[in-house]
């Protein structure tokens, strides 16, 4: 295959006389009629250059699919669509009259406009020297971020699979790509940090990279989700990328994943947050990932029924996840199926002994069953855990608070939780819902929902808060953060 990232020798630089414009391969420059000089991406330049190759023929769709990507995985349907579109800008064509570049339907596209090969001289040596700054500097720039990342040269992420489609590995942007998936993965803020370093390169390299666009609007949720971020400004940041990945390819089901989840954390609209979210289980149904945020969706809107099916379904397609058996008992939880919110809970705790979403459930749902004793235990537990990551006091007096009543023990638990983070605003605001001390709860909920916390879109239909939602105040609360604005 040619190459336009190399320059012919000193005895001249291939170009193209397009009627009063012309094309200099070499450096990518397109000189208009108008004296307008633009320098065309590596992409668009391959494909004005494999048009002009055949010129007056038609050059099909997969022969420049094939051309500008060779057999790596991208959605290069899109991405022809959209390089073909910015090579028509840059010529001045237009695609409803084409002077350049003409569209046979169904079969691929034809230069058609005059088009004479010509060859620069040499002394013009300065653009091959821009040029291979331009590139020393590209790569220079990428490299200057792994090292920031502290990518090892030996780390190779496994080849991940969407849709069932096996990628291949000739690029160096999809081998960033591939291993900010799995440090996205691993989950740690660590990681996500470097996740999102390697997607930035990726794409400093290969701005079309569909997955490494969805890979930064996914990671940007999660930081934020995890307290890394201010999570407004995270999601916000998200759903930008969200949506120039979805402009590149209308069947990322990733990027319909995270577009779903701003909905469900910015807008506090389960509905908007359903209906993409199914649009990525439809492009993806075997993704473990999408069904379970289909799960929470369906959990936020009231459908709890549905979230069980959903995350059960998830379960099928990645057995024993780490990232959705967890989940598995909350969703039994919020459908008041207590008993197997437990069992579920202690399959986690089994594998995972200091799984802090395995305890709290179980302590909740020990609460809902009716067993003070058990949850009490939990709650110790819970504190020990807490005590030992956070170097904070556990509960004042161990030996009180077996013999506490629930009131105090909840209390108790509530406090501990405000002195070990202070992203557990809405916990705490749980905890003392379950103590019947309301005007706290309530202070919390709003502080909370005001901040888009991790539970926030569940609060609604969280059993704890029962006896709050006939309180006015809770509906006002609610209501408020559900009204405020967000920028689309």
């Amino acid at each position: 295959m040619r190459s336009t990232d190399h320059p012919a020798s000193g005895r001249g630089r291939r170009a193209w006389r397009l009627g009063e414009a012309t094309f200099d391969s070499s450096t990518r420059d397109l000189s208009r009629s108008d004296g307008v000089v633009v320098r065309l991406t590596p992409k668009v330049a391959r494909l004005v250059e494999r048009l002009l190759e055949g010129r007056g023929h038609v050059v099909s769709r997969r022969d420049l699919c094939d051309a500008l990507w060779g057999e790596r995985f991208v959605d290069s349907e899109q991405g022809l669509n959209f390089l073909v579109s910015r090579a028509r800008r840059a010529l001045g064509d237009d695609a409803s009259r084409p002077r350049f570049i003409e569209t046979v339907r169904g079969t691929g596209y034809r230069f058609v406009g005059t088009a004479e090969p010509i060859t620069l001289g040499s002394s013009d040596g300065r653009a091959h020297s821009s040029r291979a700054t331009a590139v020393a500097l590209r790569w220079g720039m990428a490299a200057l971020l792994l090292l920031m990342a502290g990518l090892g040269s030996s780390t190779r992420a496994p080849s991940p699979i969407e849709g069932g489609a096996q990628r291949a590995w000739p690029s160096p942007a999809f081998d960033l790509y591939a291993q900010g998936r799995y440090l996205e993965e691993r989950g740690g803020v660590p990681d996500l940090e470097g996740a999102l370093a390697r997607y930035e390169a990726a794409l400093a390299i290969e701005p079309l990279l569909v997955e490494a666009r969805a890979g930064r609007a996914m990671t940007w949720q999660k930081l934020g989700l995890a307290g890394s971020r201010p999570v407004p400004a995270a999601l916000l940041v998200s759903r930008e990328e969200a949506r120039k990945a979805l402009e590149i390819s209308p069947r990322s089901a990733r990027a319909q994943i995270a577009l779903g989840i701003s909905y469900l954390y910015l807008d506090f609209d389960p509905a908007s947050a359903l209906s993409a979210l199914e649009r990525a289980v439809d492009l993806s149904p075997d993704s473990g990932e999408a069904r379970l945020w289909l799960a929470r969706a369906a959990a936020a809107s009231g459908q709890v029924e549905r979230s069980v099916r959903e995350v059960e379904a998830a379960l099928r397609s990645e057995p024993g996840s780490p990232r959705i058996l967890p989940d598995q008992s909350w969703f039994y939880y919020l459908a008041g199926r207590y008993e197997e919110a437990v069992a579920s809970a202690r399959r986690v705790l089994d594998l995972e002994p200091e799984s802090w979403p395995a305890l709290e459930v179980l302590h909740l749902s020990y609460l809902a069953l009716d067993r003070p004793s058990q949850a009490r235990q939990v709650g110790e537990r819970i504190a020990a855990v807490f005590s030992a990551s956070n170097t904070v006091p556990s509960f004042e007096a161990g030996s009180a608070v077996s013999t506490a009543g629930p009131e105090r023990h909840l209390t108790e638990l509530a406090d501990l939780f405000g002195r070990s983070c202070d992203s557990l605003v809405l916990e705490r605001a749980r905890l003392l819902a379950l103590a019947g001390r309301s005007a706290p709860a309530l202070e919390l909920l709003e502080e909370g929902l005001a901040r888009r916390l991790w539970w926030s879109p569940y609060v609604a239909v969280d059993p704890a808060f029962e006896e709050l939602r006939d309180d006015p105040r809770f509906g006002r609360v609610i209501g408020t953060a559900a009204g405020a604005p967000r920028s689309t």
